[in-house]
Formats: C-alpha cells, structure tokens, sequence
C-alpha cells in the first residue's frame, strides 16, 4: 500500500487548518489511518516535497512507521526536510538521485526573562538529541556526529546520505 507524506509535518489538531487552506501537509493520524488500512501488508511511504515542522508529530509518524509489523520501504523522491527527514530514517530507503535530506537543530520561538530562555535552550538541546537518534539508529553514526552535522544545516545528496548510511 502507497503512504505519501507531503507538505508540512503538522499535529493531528492542526491538519484541518491546512486542508481548509490547501497547503500539503502530512499529520500523525495519516499514517495511523493507512497502517490500519494497510492490514499487515507491507507499506511503501514516499517522502516527496516535504518541508519538516513539529518535531513531535515526526516523532509520532517515525515511531508508527518503525514499529509497523507489516513493513516499510521508505522512497525519498523529493525533499526530506526537517522533521521529515527524521521521519525517513524509520525503515529501509532508498532515494532519487534528484532529491534532497536537510538536516538541522531543533528551533522554537519564545518569549521572557532569562530564567524562560535558559529552560527553553535545555528543551532545544535535549529535543536535537531526541531527532539525532533516529540518525544514530538508522546509520550507526554518534551522536556527536549526528548533532554536527545538525549543527551545519546540512542539505544531503542521495550519493552522500548513502555514504553516510542514511539510505
């Protein structure tokens, strides 16, 4: 069965707000509707013009993905971005030799006093270690390694992400 995420990783409560709008975009009960659907058979998820957005509900995608009895096969056919890009490392991939993995730290907007953005910096770097062990699990790469080249905002050939093990 064919599963596309597309457009922008939103949580489910906000899908309805891009569907209105008619902005792409992939949320967490997506794929929970097609695994069900899906009935044990194995799914093919195409990753095609995918922006990234809220670490969460990539984390929700990735993790129904990944535990999905059925199996996966991942197709990067376009952009992996962001939060999509993490999303792409919960199974077995393969890529096209046009399309793109972007990879960065974790970012947010906040606003008070230095005490708000002290927890707020600790909240980032601890959510970039969460995004940077899919990397981890899916290549075998540190985190060190995995963090630094967060740190880059790193944009990945098909030829280098299978150098690096991504694919």
């Amino acid at each position: 069965m064919k599963v596309e995420v597309k457009g922008y990783i939103v949580p489910n409560d906000d899908k309805i707000i891009y569907d209105w709008f008619g902005i792409g975009a992939t949320c967490p009960a997506d794929i929970t509707t097609a695994i069900e659907q899906a009935k044990g058979e194995p799914l093919d998820v195409e990753i095609s013009t995918c922006y990234g957005g809220d670490i969460f509900a990539g984390s929700t995608i990735y993790s129904a993905l990944r535990s999905y009895a059925g199996g996966v096969k991942i197709h990067v056919t376009g952009l992996a971005a962001s939060a999509a890009s993490g999303i792409a490392m919960a199974g077995p991939s393969d890529m096209s030799p046009t399309a793109m993995l972007m990879v960065h730290r974790v970012s947010s907007m906040t606003a008070g006093n230095y005490h708000v953005m002290d927890t707020e910096s600790a909240s980032l770097q601890q959510a970039d270690k969460a995004i940077a062990a899919a990397y981890e699990a899916k290549s075998g790469m540190t985190e060190r390694d995995a963090l630094k080249m967060m740190d880059a905002e790193t944009w990945i050939t098909a030829q280098q992400a299978v150098d690096l093990k991504l694919i």
